[in-house]
Formats: structure tokens, sequence, C-alpha cells
């Protein structure tokens, strides 16, 4: 008897679903046994999803915490905009018209 889909590592669970895949395709495919093949197919595509959805959801409750974590990261003085602008809205590179280019200096 074969291990139950939802004990099966999310690996282990995708390379029995791969080898489902290919003996299926196979030329000389066992036409005995394929609606038995299709439904541990169907048992382990069904368990793949739901551990995909599940993860996706955990991911989506945690992502906030990274978001916090990235704006608590800013020192408190630093009053550039999170894209790097200073309170003047100007971007770290740019100047000012007067501004002079240090090799300017000669002219």
């Amino acid at each position: 008897m074969s291990t139950p889909p939802e004990e099966l590592a999310y690996r282990d669970a995708l390379d029995e679903l791969d080898g489902i895949v290919a003996e299926l395709e196979a030329d000389d495919v066992d036409v005995d046994v394929v609606a038995e093949r299709l439904e541990r197919a169907a048992n382990l595509v069904t368990e793949l999803q739901r551990r995909i959805h599940d993860a996706q959801l955990r991911v989506e409750q945690l992502a906030p915490r990274f978001e916090r974590t990235n704006d608590d990261d800013r020192a408190p003085d630093d009053d550039r905009d999170p894209g790097g602008r200073d309170p003047g809205g100007r971007d770290p590179g740019d100047r000012d018209p007067g501004d002079r280019d240090p090799g300017d200096e000669g002219t």
C-alpha cells in the first residue's frame, strides 16, 4: 500500500507525481493500472495544491512583519523618504544649477 499523500514530504510527493506522469506518457503503459495511477496522481495534486495554498497564506501573513522591520531599520534622524530623496525632494545625486562640479574650477 502506498503512503498517503499528506504523510509524504512535499518533494517526495512531487517526485512520485512526476514518476506517474512519465509512466502514463510511456508507449507501453499498462492499461490495467491507468485508472489506479490517475487516482493516485489526482490525490497527490490535491495535496500539493493544499500545501502551496497554505504556504502562500503564511507568507502573506508574515510579509507585513518584514515591511515593519525594514521601516524600523531606518535611522531616527534620517529625514529622507524611503526612496532616498532628501526633505526637499531631490535625489541624492541631483545638483542645484548653482552647484559647481569639482572639475569645473578652472572655467
